[in-house]
């Protein structure tokens, strides 16, 4: 043995298991199972129940160490890929239309998503909110109706709402003239 004594390696190389203070909750023996555990499909929160930890460990983990959180997004999307490549090649058979439908419904919602009769599109509400503001259109100023239509278009702009919005810029037929200024419309 020799009588030197050795450094400690700086902070920045040292694994979990060598740096001083509380143990990590996510060791290695707890990674290797949570990864697996998301290969094959599970949750993260599914994966974090197995390896007695909370969801929210997974994340600050994933934030701390770069490398996890390639892990993670690796076997998470690996599933993904192999998924939909089964998805996909099944579509391409007529006898399995229902993979094109289900596809359809899960990528794009808005156009395809099964809807119970409480559902409203983006569109259906603009348009619902639109007809609100015109249906009170007695009881404000010009000035409020211009400054409301300008609020609504510019949330419609910025929300998600907008992207498939037919409504933009706002239909003219729906907005009113302005009017003298404190006037009733």
């Amino acid at each position: 043995m020799s009588d030197q004594p050795t450094t400690p390696a700086p902070a920045d190389q040292q694994t979990d298991s060598a740096r001083p203070g509380r143990p990590p909750v996510l060791d290695d023996e707890k990674r290797r199972v949570l990864l697996k555990l998301l290969n094959k499909g599970c949750s993260r929160r599914t994966a974090a129940i197995a390896v007695e930890c909370s969801p929210a460990t997974i994340t600050q983990t994933a934030q701390r160490d770069p490398e996890f959180a390639k892990q993670l997004n690796h076997a998470e999307s690996k599933l993904e890929k192999k998924l939909l490549g089964r998805l996909n090649k099944a579509s391409k058979k007529e006898r399995y239309w229902r993979a094109t439908g289900w596809l359809l419904e899960r990528k794009f919602p808005d156009e395809y998503a099964r809807r119970t009769p409480d559902h409203f599109t983006g569109d259906q509400m603009v348009q619902f909110i639109l007809t609100a503001v015109n249906a009170m259109e007695d009881a404000i100023t010009a000035d409020q109706y211009e400054q409301i239509m300008n609020n609504l278009d510019t949330i419609i702009r910025d929300s998600d709402f907008g992207r498939s919005s037919q409504l933009l810029p706002l239909d003219p037929s729906i907005t009113k003239p302005p009017q003298t200024p404190n006037q009733p419309l």
